[in-house]
């Protein structure tokens, strides 16, 4: 899932850089430009989606993802005759192939992938994102993966809102208002620049607004990723950037101690299962039968089976178990399980009191919570 992203651009002006980022940027044949409300994203010619490693940023122009990685992340190729242009470059792999990087990060594909549009690699083990070009975005606006969608965030990932009572360029958010309500602070020699305005408040400061309506953040919310304040009084949205992405009907975003999490059509949290997974969803066995029923179902493990007439979505798939051809419920390749230690919806018992370390809990922020 893309990571919070601030944007650098100068208070007073704005660099040729920064005007680029509001238009689809051009790139080689090789590569297909997706666009989305949150920017851009970067696909091969088959349409799979191609990542970035953090690996390689140590030494950059040259390629981090030797031998094993790069057969489970296959570099883009670059032809013999392919040239650099504006961000794109060609760097030279240890084995003297060709590899398109884009602003000095090489792109690979991901061998797991399962159809055209999937990310099953993003944010895999930390390291690996969905190759990205996000929109310009004001200095201290970022933007944030939530339950609702991709929205606009302040710099500590706290979701912004907008007021259906707004006027275009105007906030009528005041007084008690204002402190449930914080406005959005713009500096005060902040300059409008394509989606992004300022409004003078009624207290003659100055707040950002995105297509005319006042960004605020809401008290409510506590934590990176939360969106409490959606649907507040019928009166106040999330400021979305791109809806989420598509998913199966049975699936709810249920809040939990740790964060928004995801649940199956009764409230139980959903987990994933996979071996040597310390971080992210891990290093995955492209055969392994991960938790089958000989070692985990029912016991304290369950499996989340399909119904025949379910579809996939997205990122979320329905996989044959190969001993009994069950059907059930995956995501990004991993199959999804309920824990019998759990007792009531939003718990996540199941990694608290027993199963292995490979044990992950799914939430909305993207970010693992463990068996320590």
């Amino acid at each position: 899932m893309r990571n919070l992203i601030i944007g650098l651009a100068a208070l007073t002006g704005f660099s040729a850089a920064a005007q680029a980022a509001t238009e689809a940027p051009t790139a080689p044949a090789e590569v297909k430009v997706v666009t989305h409300g949150d920017g851009w994203t970067f696909s091969d010619a088959k349409g799979m989606s191609l990542y970035f490693f953090d690996g390689d940023d140590a030494a950059p122009g040259k390629s981090a993802c030797l031998g094993n990685c790069a057969k489970q992340w296959p570099p883009l190729a670059a032809p013999a005759d392919a040239k650099p242009f504006g961000p794109w470059t060609v760097i030279t792999r240890d084995d003297n192939s060709r590899q398109w990087a884009y602003k000095g990060k090489p792109l690979y594909a991901y061998a797991i992938d399962g159809a055209p549009g999937t990310t099953f690699g993003d944010n895999e083990n930390l390291q690996w994102h969905t190759a990205f070009q996000p929109i310009w975005k004001p200095p201290g606006i970022g933007q944030q993966v939530t339950a609702v969608g991709d929205v606009l965030a302040d710099e500590k990932g706290l979701t912004l809102y907008t007021f259906n009572s707004d006027p275009a360029g105007k906030s009528k958010c005041n007084d008690a208002c204002a402190e449930k309500w914080p406005p959005l602070k713009a500096p005060a020699l902040a300059n409008p620049h394509d989606d992004f305005s300022v409004v003078l408040r009624d207290d003659s400061t100055t707040q950002w607004a995105y297509k005319g309506k006042p960004l605020y953040r809401s008290v409510l919310d506590v934590n990176r990723g939360e969106t409490a304040g959606e649907g507040a009084g019928e009166a106040w949205r999330a400021a979305m950037l791109e809806p989420p992405p598509a998913h199966p009907s049975w699936l709810q975003v249920r809040p939990s101690l740790a964060g928004d999490l995801y649940a199956d059509g009764r409230g139980m949290t959903v987990y994933v299962h996979g071996p040597g997974s310390r971080a992210g969803l891990g290093n995955r066995n492209l055969n392994s039968n991960e938790c089958d029923m000989a070692t985990c179902w029912g016991k304290q493990w369950v499996a989340l089976i399909a119904k025949p007439d379910d579809k996939p979505a997205g990122n979320w798939t329905i996989v044959k178990n190969e001993k009994d051809g069950t059907l059930q419920w995956a995501y990004k390749g991993r199959r999804l399980y309920n824990s019998t230690w759990d007792e009531k919806p939003s718990q996540f018992s199941g990694i608290r009191f027993g199963g292995d370390r490979a044990w992950t809990v799914l939430f909305t922020s993207g970010q693992p919570l463990q068996n320590n």
